[in-house]
């Protein structure tokens, strides 16, 4: 090839390059939607807690499935989410353990004294166990295809964890008081719902 063919390309590709550049910015400048630009996903923020929510408070589901609206469950740790860990205990009510923002319960006064073992089993728990994971698609599409196959999209923590953390607090809801009379009060009280009757207003209830 010729020096001047050489130089002739060379010059065409420099003009293509700053042409391309200049398309860019007009576009950017005259964009009838502004182009978004990616957030870089950072840590979760620091959550401060309301006094009234320590480990070990009995507290009150105001939001949720109409199942669990209403259900008394104890307060175990805060989540790095900012989410706190509700337990039932399961052997107490049929709760599971949950995630919810402090926005949705209501405190109360009644507390149980957790043990040591409470602790470290709920140290073991996070907030990751209860997303959901994003199922994927199969490529493959027809009446072929085996749709018994797809994976469950249930969170999952781990059962063992899970039972040791519900029998830990099993044995804290049982040295809850020595009275008989008045653990059998608090049973009944962790298992019924709490309700609202006519006339009856929450603000000027004291939990």
């Amino acid at each position: 090839m010729a020096p001047t063919q050489k130089k002739n390309t060379a010059e065409k590709k420099t003009k293509k390059t700053l042409l391309q550049r200049k398309i860019g910015l007009m576009k950017q400048k005259y964009a009838v939607r502004p182009i978004k630009k990616a957030k870089k996903k950072g840590p979760y923020p620091k959550i401060t807690l309301r006094k009234s929510l320590t480990p070990g408070t009995v507290v009150i589901l105001v939001s949720g499935k109409q199942q669990y609206r209403g259900r008394r469950m104890v307060f175990v740790k805060l989540m790095d989410s900012g989410h706190l860990l509700l337990a039932g205990p399961k052997g107490l009510n049929r709760m599971p353990l949950m995630p919810v923002l402090q926005t949705f319960v209501i405190a109360t006064s009644t507390k149980i004294p957790l043990t040591a073992e409470v602790k470290t089993q709920g140290d073991k728990i996070n907030f990751s166990m209860f997303k959901k994971p994003k199922e994927r698609k199969s490529k493959e599409s027809g009446i072929f295809t085996d749709s018994a196959a797809k994976t469950s999209t249930e969170p999952k923590v781990d059962p063992e964890v899970e039972k040791a953390l519900d029998d830990a607090l099993m044995a804290s809801v049982n040295n809850f008081s020595k009275n008989p009379l008045e653990m059998e009060v608090f049973q009944a009280y962790m298992r019924n719902k709490f309700t609202l009757k006519n006339g009856q207003f929450p603000h000027n209830m004291k939990f």
